[in-house]
């Protein structure tokens, strides 16, 4: 019988890489913020997602169509998880194409949008007050009118105006404009004797696709009680002005 011996031996080691799975996440719905907005007002984007790959981070942002990032976050999410985010940008002054985007370090994996917000324009207002008498005896009726214009002319419709004390800020009247902004009305002067300051206020209204801005007049004084007593010592005065130089006359 024919014996063989068999040398030992061994294969060229072999190295077993194992890659861990990473995040896939991709976007389930976005809720985009309200249109329009006026210039400056808060938006949030609410974006969900679903990471269809292993532990990691991901990134979740708002851009504009020119890809510059409004507002971003960065996470870490396990597998399989599901998830919401809200993202806060503030609107500028023009009407801005926007997208909602997901991804992992610096590749985006899912893109949503795009959505148009239009910009809110305000429309700048005028407020006038004038004041009738501007002198009465105290607890008398004091009228007042005025007008609230806009700065493109066009009518404000019926508006509400607020007449309030100038310097303690206390409310004295409110009334509404007419469709072409005149407003009227009246109130009684106080019963201490003073001039007393007064102005009108517009807070302002919020339209289907424009903003009214808020205005108000200059102030308005009255004089409480003055005049009158005025009436009564300067003749007075005089008077005895007089006498007293027909006493001393050669």
């Amino acid at each position: 019988m024919t014996q063989y011996e068999i040398n030992p031996s061994s294969s060229t080691p072999q190295s077993l890489v194992v890659a861990l799975a990473v995040p896939a996440p991709v976007i389930t719905s976005v809720a985009w913020p309200g249109s329009p907005k006026a210039q400056g007002a808060q938006c949030n984007t609410e974006i969900s997602y679903s990471n269809g790959g292993g532990d990691g981070y991901i990134f979740l942002r708002v851009v504009n169509s020119a890809g510059g990032v409004l507002a971003s976050i960065l996470q870490s999410v396990a597998a399989g998880e599901t998830g919401t985010v809200i993202l806060y940008f503030n609107m500028p002054a023009s009407d801005i194409i926007i997208y909602a985007q997901v991804g992992v370090g610096t590749e985006v994996t899912d893109t949503n949008g795009p959505y148009t917000i239009e910009v809110l324009l305000s429309i700048v207002t005028t407020l006038t007050l004038a004041l009738s008498p501007t002198a009465v005896d105290p607890g008398e009726t004091v009228n007042f009118s005025g007008q609230l214009t806009r700065a493109d002319a066009e009518p404000p419709g019926i508006r509400t105006i607020t007449v309030i004390d100038d310097v303690s800020g206390t409310l004295i009247s409110t009334v509404s404009t007419d469709s072409d902004g005149n407003y009227s009305g009246s109130f009684t002067a106080p019963i201490t004797v003073g001039t007393y300051y007064y102005a009108s206020e517009f807070g302002g209204a919020i339209l289907a696709t424009y903003t009214l801005a808020p205005s108000s007049s200059s102030s308005k004084s009255i004089a409480v009680g003055i005049n009158y007593i005025l009436n009564i010592v300067v003749p007075l005065a005089v008077g005895i002005t007089a006498l007293a130089a027909s006493l001393y006359s050669p």
